[in-house]
Parts: C-alpha cells; structure tokens; sequence
C-alpha cells in the first residue's frame, strides 16, 4: 500500500448531513495528522457554510472531485443505500474509501469493495468510532483479562425515541433501517469485543409495522461456544438506551453510551461481585472520531492493519448481511424458535463463504460394506432436489441467476459446462462432467451445458423451483447457440 509522501493526509469529505457536520468535520479538522482537503453536497448553503467554517475548499461536481489528485481519501457519509455504488467510484479514482457505518448490508457488495481495494491497494475503512474510544478499549481489556470461559451472558442495547427530523432514517430505498441504523452498532461490539470465535444465530424477531416501509425495531440472541448468549436489543420509538452489560460466575459490569457519547463525557464502569457488592472505576473521556482517524491514517502504508480492517469489514457484513435479510423477506419474522414459516422460500441458510470454491467437486470418500455403498453428495442447506434428462446434442441452461447456486451430479451421461463470471469479457472456460462427477455454479456465473451423450443428471439448488421462484431470479445469455452444435 503506497504511503503518503506529504506530511499530511488530504480528506474530503462527501455527503453533508447534520451528523457529519457535528462529528466528522470538526474531528477531520483538529487532527494533526489530517488536513480537511474540501466538502461536496448538494446542499450549497451547507457547503458554502462549511468552506468558510473550516477555510477548506469544494467541488462543482463529483467527477472533479474524483479527479482531484491532491485528494488522498474521501469520508463518504451519504444514506447507506448509495455507499456501494459510490465507494466503487471513490476506489476505480484511486482514493482510500473511508465510509460512515454501515459500509455495507449485503457480503457480495461487501466483497466486490474489499476486492477492489486489494487490487488497488487502497484502504477501506467503515466509520464505527466508539471502538476507537477509551471506554471500549478497557471493555476488551475486561474481558480479555476475565476470559470467556467466566461470561454467562452480555446484553446490548442501542435504541432511540422516534425523529422529528428523520432524514433518510425511514426511506427504504436509501437504506432506511432501525437495523442498520442502530442495531448495527450492537452487532458489530460483539464481533469486536469476540474477534476469534464466530456466533451463532439462534433467534432473530424484526418488526416492520403495517404503515412502515422499514423495520423499525429488533432483537437476536446470538450463542458462542454454547457456553455464552448474547442479548441484542435495537430500534426506533422508545426510551434512549446505549449500554452493555456483562454478567459472568465472579461478578457484573455495567456501563451506558458505550456507543455515542460528547467528547467531554467521563464513563466509568460498575462493577459487582459475586455476592452483588458493587464498586466504580472510572475511564477517561475522549474523542472517538479523531482517534478513529488518526486510526485511519495511520492505515495508509500499513499493509497488516489494513488487511486486518478488509477481514473486520466482511465478518460485519456476513453477520448484518444475514440479519438484514430476513428483515426484508417478512413483516415479523422468528428464527429457531416458532413456527412462522410462511416465508420460507426466502430464508437463506448460508453465505458466500460456505460455498465450493473450485468448479467440478471432489466428492466425500462413499461409505462401503458388504450390502453397496453409501455415496454422500451434498451435506448443504437446500430447497429443491430434480431430476434431469437431456438428450444427446442439446444445450441447456444459456442464463446466470441472482442469488440461486446448485450442484449437478452426473448419473449417467456426460457434459461440457462452459462458464465465466457474470457481466465479464472473459473467455469461456470449459469442464467435461462425467458419470460419477459434481459441478457446482454459484451466483453471478453465465454457463451453459452441451450434452455429449443421453445424460441424466440430479440437480441440487439453495432456492424453490417452482417457476414464479424460478423465473424472478435467472437472466437469459446465449454463450452457446444450439444450433450451432453438431454430434
């Protein structure tokens, strides 16, 4: 990763809203390391406003912005629904990406930004600021210096009464979420707070009300190790809560605006025993957003932390990615627990991290006695098993899908699959499947099958194939005219 030649790191910063405004350029501006390059928004009274505040320059447009070579970074806080699109354009510039919380709300968009990144090698970095700030930085301590095995349960809450002034908070089109708007904050603490042990999923209850275009409340118990459960608790329209607590077999912790907080605010901590005498420690105060910053800095020509915040980026959004879907697929949806399953085509049970990565796959040595054997072929979540028959010359498939993948498991018979990611100018790539062998295709892949001989095959896919399902989610391409095969 190219380092800096100046003394300072130039920043713009692009979207203008009231928070931006309060935190992020008067953060951006006291640190030293920083210097406060220019604004861009719509709002030209804002803009004019800040330009003479903080004696920093402007754009006519985003393009001269992008193009501005003596911009090193850019701060993206727009609405959440416009982040990928837009970061993808702050990174083909060649500018470090930095971006208001959450980056993202779905792993692919995700993996296309730190991909990129990587390619250019730019930093990415998402704006969560109270990791940055003493209060959790003695939290991870605790824990650490206790260890997990003493932790019977953490509970964290982040909610908010209803807005006057709402913004984009509750337009879904821009990413309006109480999910992505507060309850990422809870999500993202326990990753941080447990960096090497993955949680699992065990209930999740979001609530999009009748009039509502977004969720606007929410709660998940997360396990870890069976050993841990985590309580987490987020939305619009009650009381201010922004606290965690920590209960464990020596004793409890307590502590509030572990997520927002004024830069002179003093947290401490309350802590009890294990017969509930309680004592405080108090913590100095800070401003996160300059030490997120300064963090964020120190970053460019840092390869090991920058790769570190690329991985920090993806595990966020496997686990928000997954939450957020549900939100979407049902008004009111409970996982593990109910028996609400009007939905379930929708339910996704897995994540681009589970699947194949190679194209024919190698298959499970079958267990063999006297009576046969045993051939496992796929031990995966999945909604529908078919049987196809196709005959000697003809071409199947000539189409992608959106988010469907299966396998293709040769009975008898055998086919060229021909391949390429979706939307690329890349060559064709061709395998021969025979009797006996499994293809995989995943999301986003053009292929086409041509038959070699009568085959049958099984074909095992993530999603229902009933043919509304079905047709909602492929995209025809002709990569192989049939008339152009001969055999």
């Amino acid at each position: 990763m190219e380092g800096n030649i100046r003394n300072k790191i130039n920043v713009a910063v692009w979207g203008l809203g009231k928070h931006t405004c309060k935190n992020i350029l008067p953060a951006l501006n006291e640190c030293k390391s920083i210097s406060l390059k220019g604004v861009y928004s719509r709002n030209k009274q804002v803009v004019d406003e800040s330009v003479s505040r903080y004696r920093c320059g402007t754009w006519n447009s985003i393009d001269t912005m992008l193009s501005d070579d003596s911009v090193d970074a850019i701060y993206l806080s727009t609405p959440i629904g416009l982040h990928v699109e837009q970061g993808l354009k702050i990174l083909a510039a060649n500018k470090h990406f930095w971006c208001e919380k959450p980056i993202v709300f779905n792993l692919q968009d995700a993996h296309e930004l730190v991909d990129l990144a990587k390619k250019k090698k730019l930093t990415l970095n998402e704006g969560f600021m109270y990791e940055y700030h003493p209060q959790f930085q003695w939290l991870k301590k605790y824990i650490n210096e206790i260890g997990l095995a003493s932790i019977k349960s953490i509970r964290c809450r982040f909610g908010l009464p209803f807005l006057d002034e709402p913004g984009f908070r509750y337009t879904a089109a821009l990413g309006g979420s109480a999910l992505l708007d507060v309850g990422c904050y809870t999500l993202s603490a326990i990753l941080d707070l447990i960096p090497d042990i993955e949680p699992v999923l065990k209930y999740l209850k979001i609530n999009v009300p009748e009039a509502s275009e977004i969720d606007m409340d929410g709660s998940a118990i997360l396990n870890i190790e069976d050993n841990i459960d985590v309580f987490l608790e987020w939305g619009y329209g009650r009381d201010y809560k922004n606290e965690i607590d920590i209960w464990g077999s020596g004793g409890t912790l307590y502590t509030d605006k572990i997520f927002s907080k004024p830069s002179d605010y003093e947290p401490s901590f309350i802590l009890s025993d294990k017969n509930g005498k309680k004592s405080q420690i108090a913590c100095e105060s800070g401003n996160h957003f300059i030490a997120m910053f300064d963090y964020f800095g120190e970053m460019i020509g840092n390869d090991t932390i920058a790769e570190l915040e690329y991985g920090r980026i993806l595990r966020r959004a496997r686990y928000l990615s997954e939450l957020f879907e549900e939100s979407k697929s049902t008004k009111h949806y409970i996982l593990k627990k109910g028996k609400n399953m009007q939905k379930w085509q929708d339910v996704k049970l897995d994540d681009e991290t589970m699947w194949p990565k190679e194209g024919v796959i190698e298959l499970e040595k079958p267990h063999v006695d006297d009576r046969g054997y045993i051939q496992s072929l796929v031990n995966f979540p999945m909604k529908n098993l078919s049987l196809i028959m196709s005959k000697k010359g003809t071409v199947r498939s000539n189409h992608y899908h959106e988010t469907d993948w299966h396998y293709m498991y040769v009975l008898s018979g055998k086919f060229d699959y021909y391949f390429r990611p979706t939307g690329s100018d890349q060559e064709l790539e061709k395998i021969t499947v025979v009797e006996g062998e499994m293809v995989f295709t995943p999301p986003m892949e053009d292929h086409a099958t041509v038959f070699l001989e009568d085959t049958k095959l099984l074909a095992m896919s993530r999603n229902p194939r009933d043919q509304a399902t079905y047709e909602s989610d492929v995209h025809r391409v002709e990569l192989i005219n049939p008339a152009s095969i001969s055999l």
